[in-house]
Order: C-alpha cells, then structure tokens, then sequence
C-alpha cells in the first residue's frame, strides 16, 4: 500500500478502517499505521481470534493513533456511514460483533458518500451478513451505491441476489489474485452483476484500481492494466 498511496501523493490517512481480522485483510496494515500519520483506526471490534489483531492495536496505541468505536463521521465534504455489524450496548446499537456471526459475517461494511455519489465497502461479508446488512434498510438504512467493493473477493458464497438487487451499482471492484488457489471469482458471481448492468473490474486482471467521484457527481475508474493479460 505505501509506494501506491506514496505515489499519488498522499502523506496523511484520516481514517484506516479494517474490515475483518483475517491475514489478506490486517496484515499490510502494520505497515500504514508505521508510516503514516493516521487520524483514527476502525474496526468491528472483533479479534477473530487472530494474535496479530492485539498486535495492529498495540501499534495504534504506541503511535497515539485513537481507535473509537466507527461512527458516523464527516470528512471535508465525504460522509462515512458504518452501516455494520451492530450490537446492542443497553443504550441502543454500536458497531461490535454479534454472537453466532462468523469473522465474516462480521466485517465491518462502510459507506462512503460523496455528494450523489456512495461506494460500498462490504468487506468479506457471506449471505448471512449480507442478509443482515439489507435487511436493515427496514430501518431506514441506505445499502444501495454506485460502486461496490465486492465482498469475499468474489466468492460463490457472497454476493447474493438480494445484495446485488439492494446495492445495484454500476460499478463492481473485485479483489484478488492473480490464478488464486480459491478459483476466485465464481462464474455465478460474474453473471449475476453481468445481469444487474453492473461494469465489472478485477484486480487479477486490471491491476490497482482507483476510482474517483467529481464534485459534479462524475464517477472515473482508472486501471493500472490497460489490458488484461
């Protein structure tokens, strides 16, 4: 992550959040947190029963890094809404890890907006947390984005019909590896955003990709592979 963000310019991380305490998601974060001067750390408040959480907290607490429960927070003029896993505190709801829920299950999902625009970080959410996630907009919750991290990279067990429907975006990113071991993603997967009218990049194929909203609500995706290989 370093020479990317070192590369464009960016010195200064207002907001690191992480999904879930597996490997492929924690680990690159030892190095931001070492690096870079970073306003606040998020997470689900699920260790995941994985040491090297306690660790990445440990780094946070010796660098002065805060890591409060997510909230809603507004950043210049982006808005960041945690839109779970929620429990209850005896006061009403905050983000923390329900019983019964898997690592997961349990990641911690962030919209971001932007004026008329949303991206959609869904982490490595399955059909059980996807299931939670839409739904709550019973409860007036907004799921719906113009651009959605897919979750689980792709995986046949997410990506649901009903959270394709309830985001509907335009755009889809997948995460992951070239040739990965997991045959990541599923055909299924592909169809059905196919199905929804959704663009789809893949990291395996296009590289990095940054994608960037205008003030005019114009939404640009770059792609660090002109071609796939």
């Amino acid at each position: 992550m370093e020479p990317f963000l070192r590369a464009r310019g960016i010195s200064r991380l207002d907001v690191v959040a992480l999904s879930h305490p597996h490997p492929d998601h924690l680990n690159g974060l030892r190095r931001v947190l070492a690096r870079f001067p970073v306003g606040a750390l998020w997470t689900s408040g699920d260790d995941g029963l994985n040491p090297e959480y306690a660790r990445l907290l440990g780094l946070a607490r010796a660098r002065g890094v805060p890591t409060p429960v997510p909230a809603p927070a507004a950043l210049g003029q982006a808005r960041l809404d945690p839109l779970g896993p929620f429990i209850s505190d005896g006061h009403g709801e905050v983000v923390g890890p329900p019983p019964g829920l898997s690592v997961n299950d349990a990641s911690l999902v962030l919209r971001v907006s932007f004026g008329s625009r949303a991206v959609l970080f869904a982490g490595d959410l399955e059909a059980d947390g996807e299931g939670e996630l839409v739904g709550r907009r019973a409860l007036g919750q907004t799921v719906a984005a113009d651009v959605l991290k897919v979750p689980h990279h792709g995986s046949r067990t997410s990506s649901s019909e009903e959270l394709v429907d309830a985001v509907h975006p335009a755009l889809a990113v997948i995460s992951l590896g070239w040739r990965n071991r997991f045959h990541f993603p599923a055909p299924e997967v592909l169809a059905r955003y196919a199905a929804h009218g959704a663009t789809v990049l893949r990291t395996d194929r296009d590289g990095a990709v940054t994608v960037t909203i205008a003030p005019d609500g114009r939404v640009d995706a770059v792609r660090e592979r002109s071609q796939a290989p």
